[in-house]
């Protein structure tokens, strides 16, 4: 490894609400094979016991405590995510989501990449899914081990690729340079859009060992089908037009073939939030449906009926 990458300082940032797993999480991090980091741990203003978990780990000096005065990540979580970052002190940047786990070599396989690829400001590992209780549920396709940003985009929007915020480190100057996570409704879509940004300069390198542990806990913020969908549905629109405003300089063809794959996807994922949303909410998403803020294509609507009429079969039988 290059001397100077050897010695870089890294910041990993964990926002945590939940209490559950965040032990296990902090753990993954202090576990790291590279020891030259610091861990900062930010408190939402939870109303979970989060201080109890966090002292258990405070006797080591790499570990940072900072609760928020109020809540901010409850209406917009990427809020908080950017406040993580404004701790950082480190050269390179982490953000481990607080039900997460690394695998003890994660941060030294990102500085591999980042020694191979002095020009690129992105770095990622494979995941694997677990369940509530460690079982393995799914891994993630693996990757090249480097691509520049419409390649990615193209994978991502053509589902041959997947993503969750905690497999990324960066470097910090870059991040923050270009102004952190980009906040969309309740973050839905936001680690997709502010990869996609942040890799438009130097691409984005992959490890495709399993690193990261994305756990299913039945906590997280999409684990409710039903709640949040005029949100989930705006957060989608927004996120499509970021997609339109990325390709601004790529090829006519380069273009019409990443939207027309993203128009395939975003009619599948509205039909499935409309599928799943209340009446209240289907109903009102209807009349709104030619607005700019949601851009609904009506063939979702019915999609939606049959899904709804389906369900509703089964769960009688």
């Amino acid at each position: 490894m290059d001397n100077q990458i050897y010695t870089s300082k890294v910041t990993v940032a964990i926002p945590a609400y939940k209490s559950q797993f965040l032990g296990e999480a902090i753990e993954s991090v202090l576990a790291q094979t590279y020891s030259n980091i610091e861990l900062h741990i930010v408190n939402d203003c939870s109303p979970q016991d989060i201080d109890s978990v966090v002292k258990r780990y405070c006797n080591d000096k790499r570990v940072h405590y900072h609760v928020n005065p109020q809540n901010i990540g409850g209406k917009d979580p990427v809020r908080n995510w950017n406040k993580c970052l404004e701790y950082a002190t480190g050269e390179f940047f982490a953000l481990l989501c607080d039900d997460d786990v690394y695998a003890s070599t994660f941060i030294e396989n990102m500085l591999k990449l980042a020694t191979k690829y002095p020009y690129t400001n992105v770095f990622r590992a494979r995941v694997k899914i677990v369940g509530g209780m460690g079982e393995l549920l799914d891994y993630y396709p693996s990757a090249p081990e480097w691509e520049n940003s419409t390649d990615y985009m193209w994978a991502i929007v053509s589902s041959y690729r997947r993503q969750t915020i905690s497999e990324f480190m960066y470097r910090t100057s870059y991040i923050k340079e270009q102004g952190g996570y980009i906040p969309l409704p309740k973050a839905w879509c936001s680690d997709h859009a502010s990869v996609i940004s942040l890799a438009k300069k130097g691409g984005i390198a992959t490890c495709n060992d399993l690193l990261v542990q994305f756990r299913m806990s039945g906590l997280n913020i999409s684990t409710g089908d039903s709640k949040n969908i005029l949100e989930k549905v705006e957060a989608h629109v927004k996120y499509t037009h970021l997609i339109e405003s990325f390709l601004q300089d790529e090829s006519k063809d380069v273009r019409q073939l990443i939207l027309k794959a993203r128009k395939n996807e975003i009619r599948n994922i509205m039909s499935i939030n409309l599928t799943n949303a209340t009446w209240h909410d289907y109903l009102f998403l209807y009349r709104n449906r030619n607005s700019k803020k949601y851009e609904i294509p009506s063939r979702c609507f019915l999609k939606a009926i049959y899904g709804k009429i389906v369900r509703k079969l089964k769960r009688t039988i």
